[in-house]
């Protein structure tokens, strides 16, 4: 187990390393769904492009549907017959060699595997109007003077757990600025761990306040709650006595909350009261700050603080993972 684990971690760091890597898995598992993928090198059969033609194109193609930046550096010399190979190099240094039929019909994915380059268009611009209503859903967003932000989780959810990673120091950032709450939602998924874990939680955050951003950075990363009671100083007796006579009405309140704003899952973002309808992606703290900063009508000098943009790894643990992982429970 301990095995499949340093697995898992090992390759998550590698993906880290190199963006290109996961977003062609990603890539590849959205083809399985959308688009053809090809083992064998396709035909060309139509007007040959020129070799900067094909060199621009592909640039293109990769910044608009993976996102990542990068710049043509050679021609391989594996270029032959129907194909260009090119050696480009990412904004962050790393290599990338992709291939392109001369027709620029086909481009050949890190994978292994052949794609129409008609459907990466049609991908790309899939996302390009997701990316506009993005942009318009974020001016829909209420202004306050001293915007309310609730994030809603599970208190066992992998992905909540990421996003309360990413929230954390944009709560300790804006302190007395925004009134920024970690809610609970309507229902459990993970069994009575979870059930005892949001009644421990709800409790010092009520009654406890100025200690449970403390507790929960510890029990982000490490899921020990005792040990988290312990450094955080918590008072357990007190604890204790809440969570026997009033945890389940703390609850019921933002069991009630969640209801109202139809929160679909864990983690969900409510800014002054309207739902986040758009992926919160990725969930570093710089994302958490930019879109806790669209509530405000002036924002504060603290907007402009530079975070980090690294994004939090599901579940618990303090590494960082991928920019294209986030999910919801």
């Amino acid at each position: 187990m301990a095995e499949k684990k340093r697995s898992t971690f090992n390759m998550i760091r590698t993906m880290k390393k190199n963006p290109f890597i996961l977003s062609t898995v990603l890539a590849g598992l959205l083809a399985l769904v959308f688009i053809i993928l090809f083992v064998t090198r396709p035909c060309v059969s139509g007007k040959t492009v020129s070799e900067q033609e094909a060199i621009q194109e592909t640039i293109n193609l990769v910044k608009d549907v993976f996102g990542v930046d990068m710049s043509y550096v050679s021609r391989n010399t594996d270029s032959e017959g129907d194909v260009y190979s090119f050696n480009f190099q990412s904004s962050e240094g790393l290599p990338i060699t992709l291939e392109v039929t001369k027709d620029m019909k086909f481009l050949k994915l890190p994978s292994g595997y052949w794609v129409k380059v008609s459907d990466l268009r049609a991908m790309a611009e899939q996302k390009k109007e997701q990316n506009k209503q993005k942009e318009e859903e974020k001016k829909k967003i209420p202004k306050k003077e001293k915007p309310i932000v609730e994030l809603f989780v599970m208190t066992y959810c992998p992905y909540g757990l990421q996003a309360e990673k990413g929230m954390i120091p944009v709560i300790k950032l804006l302190d007395g600025l925004a009134d920024i709450k970690i809610r609970f939602v309507h229902y459990f998924m993970h069994g009575q761990k979870e059930e005892d874990e949001t009644y421990r939680q709800v409790c010092i955050r009520e009654e406890q306040p100025n200690k449970f951003i403390s507790y929960l950075e510890c029990f982000v990363n490490s899921s020990d709650s005792s040990s988290c009671l312990e450094k955080a100083g918590i008072d357990e007796n007190k604890l204790d006595d809440c969570i026997e006579n009033r945890a389940k009405d703390y609850y019921a309140n933002d069991k009630k909350l969640s209801q109202q704003y139809n929160v679909p899952g864990s983690p969900t973002l409510v800014i002054n009261g309207q739902q986040l309808r758009f992926s919160w992606q990725p969930r570093s703290p710089a994302k958490a700050l930019e879109l806790v900063c669209l509530g405000f009508t002036t924002p504060p000098e603290e907007c402009s603080t530079e975070i980090s943009d690294e994004n939090p790894s599901p579940g618990f643990g303090n590494y960082a993972g991928s920019s294209n992982v986030a999910g919801q429970c």
